[in-house]
């Protein structure tokens, strides 16, 4: 068998000093394993976000480009609107206006399109807070109004009316040359 006299007491302690250290040694290396293990993982997953980050980017700036198309396309559809009543309401005009007729039958409904008309023309003016309109689209509207309201019929129906539309409206009617 083995000879275990030349231990001493010493060498027990460095003995059990060398295992510690050792224990110490791979418990470290494998602390510095996790670690490793955990920063790679770490590194995997950022790469993994950005790769995803790219596709969401992309994803809204698609999501962007179909709002910005979207609200192109309902400006484009109020402003049809717009065109179209105003049209529509020439012709009344021109019907209720012009027919000869001098019925109280027709100076009633006349009164109601006189203000029908306004109403119009107070719609397309508040339309503004959410609509861009072309520059030359607003002076002819403007220009419209203007020449409507130098009919006596038209200007005595905003003396009676003017008080149920917006502040900014009756200053904007009132500062339109010629209508005060």
């Amino acid at each position: 068998m083995m000879d275990l006299s030349p231990l001493t007491t010493t060498n027990i302690i460095t003995l059990l000093q060398i295992l510690v250290v050792s224990l110490g040694f791979i418990f470290s290396w494998r602390a510095l394993k996790a670690t490793y293990e955990g920063i790679r993982t770490a590194n995997d997953s950022l790469a993994i976000a950005a790769a995803n980050a790219g596709t969401a980017m992309t994803n809204l700036g698609v999501a962007a480009q179909s709002l910005a198309l979207g609200t192109s396309n309902a400006q484009a559809q109020l402003y049809n609107q717009m065109v179209i009543q105003g049209r529509d309401l020439q012709f009344k005009f021109a019907e209720l206006f012009h027919g000869g007729e001098d019925s109280e039958k027709i100076k009633v409904r006349q009164d109601q399109f006189v203000g029908t008309l306004i109403g119009y023309y107070s719609s397309c003016f508040e339309l503004k807070k959410v609509l861009t309109l072309p520059e030359n689209v607003q002076k002819l509207l403007d220009s419209d109004l203007e020449e409507l309201m130098r009919q006596r019929q038209v200007r005595g129906k905003w003396d009676d009316i003017k008080h149920l539309h917006s502040k900014e409206f009756v200053t904007h009617v009132d500062g339109l040359r010629g209508v005060k």
